[in-house]
């Protein structure tokens, strides 16, 4: 069950990954003033890349991959380091894109403290 539930996360980090590369996170507006008086405002809205370039792209990478890490590691002690490092990372981008991985680090904290239940009852 436990495997299952860090699978979930998985796939809710990759989403909220490529949730920051599609989605305008971003809104501008732009108002132009005639010469009769007259304003128009344009909104519109940009996507983390459109703003910041690729380079964006890297630090929801690293958090994809360790929440693979959290998945995939064969024995509890690699879980909990990608685990914490994982929510180290969401931590610090929590004013921007890490409020998107909160799902997954949810789950993922679910899964590997359900991982130290069965571990324990199997002792």
């Amino acid at each position: 069950m436990s495997a299952r539930v860090r699978l979930v996360a998985v796939v809710l980090a990759v989403i909220a990954w490529i949730a920051t590369l599609t989605l305008p996170l971003y809104s501008t507006s732009s108002e132009t003033v005639g010469s009769d008086g007259t304003s128009e405002t344009v909104e519109g809205g940009a996507t983390l890349i459109e703003v910041n370039g690729w380079g964006a792209a890297v630090p929801g990478l690293v958090l994809v991959a360790l929440a693979v890490g959290v998945w995939r590691a064969r024995t509890i002690l690699p879980r909990w380091i990608c685990l914490g490092l994982f929510l180290a990372l969401t931590a610090l981008l929590f004013a921007s894109i890490g409020l998107l991985f909160l799902p997954a680090a949810l789950l993922l904290i679910l899964g590997v403290s359900l991982d130290r239940g069965e571990e324990m009852s199997r002792a």
